[in-house]
């Protein structure tokens, strides 16, 4: 190589003696180009000028390329420079310049002439491509390859012919207007001899038509052999090399290696390692693993470690290509299933809407309320059905569609997409309680998950808690056993504040306890991936839990800390309300319904106060056949002191003591919680219906005390005993509540303080509302009942009646607020 100074790594390295030849200046703007028409100069390079000409016999515009003069008089390279003309010739293929002519100019100078070529060079494309950030450009990746595939398959022509290339660049390779692609400059190509049809040159007695030794290529996308000058390794995995350096710089944005020519030539044929190719290029594109692979085989020191030649390269690209195909159609697919996710979400909230509209219609009709009546509620209940068939037809399609992405490319997309649908789906499987449809649903995601919902399926969460005051806490889980749950004991969680204990899902109790302070049970539920402390997403910080004093708790009574639960819900209990989350503050609840003997007890007292015609109305009664005839015949005796006795009813059933007290309307109750408030000198009242859910169901949304599952034997209802009669209250120890409070799915609803709403209690941001209406307000009661269905012990079932009537079935329990 001709002097010291430093060449770029692109610059084309020419034999010894061609680079010592001085550039003359330029020629003239018009040449004599014999029997064509010169149009002007398109280019210089090291051997030869480039200019247009036209043919005036066949009116074409040509290319003519034309040796230096200053080289005309070196054998070598004229000889390089016909057996260019040559081999170009008789390289019949698209991607090839076809050469029409090769001659002698009127002043002696050597052309040949070629089809002109308008378009870009392969280097030009690729910075457009690494340098489109926003997505204008018409180049993609895969088009980039596609066109890249179009080279290989011209140089694997070459190599069929016995011809290497031997300076494949960026710079070598145009794309033209109309998409062609072409391989340019076969000025340094070796004939090999050979074959089948080998190209005849010139040079082609010459075995070793290149001296050995010396370096023809350009240094960062030459073969290791190539740089060391072995002309007998050269061959078509030269050519691959160079190729493969291509391909780097398609996908990478950057040379091979970067640096000065002599710097890099050395790299070369020392065989120093490439950099790595990441999986990002030049201006963040992505490189697909398969396609630097295929780079990384193709740039192989060893020349046996390449491909063959390059129709193996072009084999492996189509590989890749037919991939990238079926990959885009299945991003299509995917696509237009993305497109589908909100219509489903539109549709459901939609029909959602108009459902509970419908219920405002038809909720407060009654039964016997005419067709016309209900005909809008009828008419928008169809809407909605409509909107939700719709709804389940589009999440079809969205499952097929990426099933169908699935079938032709294993695309991450479409295994997002349908897991973020199965998670939903899951989701609210879960929260209706659907166990099948759950596990259905967490097997699909589980299958569709590439690591982002793994948290999720995993189910552990976090408890945090502070008390007021400081508190020891045991822990133990409900587990299912025989359909119900039950407590087992964990461990101890030491005093508090509790902060980020990690706890796997699931529902647990807390027995909270310190010196001085009655213990208490504080239910937690841990739902997938929750940190529990006490406050739902979206609510405001709750407050630490407070102990109440030893004593505070009465004997009989339970303590239902404040705190937020959940609310409704269940589709399967009678006017429930909406599934939401309500704070309740902290409030002692009788743990059974007031009895007969203690509803005596304040009967008598009204007795001994001289109080006589209001014991006589607060006495349990018969109902009345309309609540204008007044009180029906009372249910009790009379003992000769003028107190209340139990004594055989209309019905030949003598009541226990311990029976809770029944036949008593709205007004009974509320007269008999003033008393006790009286008598124990403590706020007792009835409970508002928020306070009564909180109390049976804990904060997991069960649907029962005990779970969810409901079995007639435990609890008393109609399906429990052959003859149904009410039971001491103390009995069936199963029918208890997470709080240790009994009997509220079976033997005796209960009446509450509020007005009944249709809908459910009034919630304002997160606390009940409710009006506590007037005496001619509807009231609600809630719970089962010793003669009704086990359906009726959900614990979000709703009933009303008038204030005034009186049943067989409702009783008393009370509360009183901390």
């Amino acid at each position: 190589m001709g002097g010291d100074a430093e060449q770029p790594a692109s610059v084309t390295l020419m034999p010894a003696t061609f680079e010592d030849v001085p550039t003359q200046p330029s020629r003239a703007a018009v040449l004599d180009v014999g029997a064509y028409e010169d149009l002007g100069m398109l280019g210089r390079g090291g051997m030869a000028t480039v200019r247009r000409v036209r043919d005036p016999q066949l009116r074409r515009v040509m290319a003519m390329k034309i040796l230096r003069p200053e080289l005309a008089s070196i054998p070598r390279a004229s000889s390089l420079f016909r057996a260019e003309a040559q081999t170009s010739a008789q390289l019949a293929h698209p991607g090839i310049v076809p050469v029409h002519e090769i001659g002698e100019l009127p002043d002696g100078q050597v052309y040949f002439t070629m089809k002109e070529v308008h378009g870009r060079t392969f280097t030009e494309v690729i910075a457009e491509v690494h340098d489109d950030t926003v997505g204008l450009s018409a180049w993609t990746l895969p088009r980039l390859v596609s066109a890249f595939r179009q080279v290989c398959d011209a140089v694997a022509y070459a190599h069929a012919r016995s011809v290497v290339h031997r300076d494949l660049k960026p710079d070598n390779i145009m794309v033209g207007d109309y998409g062609e692609v072409l391989v340019l400059d076969w000025g340094v190509a070796k004939t090999l001899g050979g074959g089948e049809e080998p190209v005849q040159t010139i040079r082609a007695g010459d075995a070793h038509g290149t001296q050995a030794g010396s370096v023809t290529g350009t240094p960062a996308y030459m073969a290791p052999e190539q740089a060391r000058g072995e002309i007998d390794a050269i061959g078509p995995h030269s050519d691959v090399y160079a190729l493969g350096g291509v391909l780097y710089v398609m996908l990478t944005g950057n040379e091979p290696r970067r640096g000065g020519a002599r710097e890099v030539l050395g790299w070369v044929r020392q065989g120093v390692p490439l950099e790595p190719i990441g999986a990002v290029g030049r201006g963040g594109l992505p490189i697909p693993k398969e396609l630097a692979r295929i780079c990384t085989k193709a740039l192989a020191v060893k020349a046996r470690d390449r491909f063959a030649d390059a129709s193996q390269l072009a084999a492996a690209l189509d590989a890749w290509l037919d991939g990238s195909l079926k990959r885009q159609e299945a991003l299509e697919q995917v696509d237009e299933a993305r497109r589908l996710r909100p219509q489903i979400g539109i549709l459901r909230a939609r029909a959602e809407g108009l459902f509970a509209q419908a219920e405002a219609i038809l909720e407060p009709l009654p039964a016997h309320a005419p067709e016309r009546a209900k005909a809008p509620g009828w008419a928008l209940q169809d809407t909605a059905r409509g909107l939700l068939r719709d709804a389940e037809i589009a999440e079809v399609e969205l499952t097929r569609r990426l099933q169908a992405a699935l079938a032709k490319a294993e695309v991450p997309e479409a295994h997002a997409l349908l897991a973020e649908h199965y998670r939903h789906l899951h989701e609210d499987a879960e929260r209706v309680g659907d166990e099948a449809s759950a596990a259905r649903y967490e097997r699909l995601l589980d299958a569709h998950d590439l690591g982002p919902h793994a948290a999720y399926l995993s189910g552990r969460g976090k408890l945090s808690l502070s008390t007021t005051p400081p508190a020891h806490v045991e822990l133990s889980q409900y587990v299912t056993h025989n359909r119900r749950l039950v407590l087992e004991p964990v461990r101890s969680l030491g005093l508090t504040p509790l902060v980020d204990v990690e706890l796997e899902r699931g529902s647990y109790l807390l027995e909270l306890s310190a010196p001085g302070f009655a213990t208490a049970r504080y239910p937690v539920h841990i739902g997938r991936m929750q940190h529990w402390d006490g406050v739902p997403p979206g609510r405001e910080t709750t407050e630490p839990v407070a102990l109440l004093p030893a004593g505070a708790v009465t004997p009989g009574a339970s303590y239902v800390p404040a705190g937020w639960f959940g609310m409704g819900g269940d589709d399967f209990a009678s006017h429930a309300p909406a599934a939401q989350d309500v704070w309740v503050d902290g409030f002692v609840m009788d743990r059974f319904n007031v009895t007969c003997a203690e509803y005596l007890e304040f009967l008598d007292d009204l007795v001994d106060q001289g109080r006589e015609a209001e014991a006589l109305r607060y006495a349990p009664r018969e109902r009345a056949g309309k609540h204008k005839e007044g009180q029906g015949a009372m249910m009790v005796g009379r003992a000769p002191d003028g107190h209340f006795v139990l004594v055989e009813d209309s019905d030949g059933d003598v009541w226990h003591p311990d029976w809770p007290i029944i036949q008593v309307d709205w007004f009974c109750a509320r007269a008999y919680a003033e008393w006790r408030a009286t008598r124990d000198g403590l706020p007792w009242r009835l409970p508002h219906e928020v306070e009564w859910e909180k109390a049976a169901r804990g904060v997991d949304r069960r649907f029962h005390p005990w779970g969810d599952f409901a079995d007639s034997c435990w609890t008393a209802c109609r399906e429990n005993a052959v003859v149904t009669l009410p039971r001491p209250v103390d009995s069936l120890p199963i029918d208890a509540s997470p709080y240790g409070i009994r009997g509220l799915a079976g033997n005796c609803k209960m009446w509450c303080a509020d007005a009944y709403e249709h809908g459910g209690p009034a919630i304002v941001e997160g606390r009940a509302a409710s009006d506590a209406g007037t005496d001619h307000s509807m009231r609600p009661f809630r719970g089962g009942s010793w003669n009704g269905p086990i359906q009726h012990s959900r614990s979000a079932r709703r009933d009303s009646a008038n204030p005034r009537t009186r049943y067989s079935y409702v009783g008393i329990r009370l509360v009183r607020s901390v």
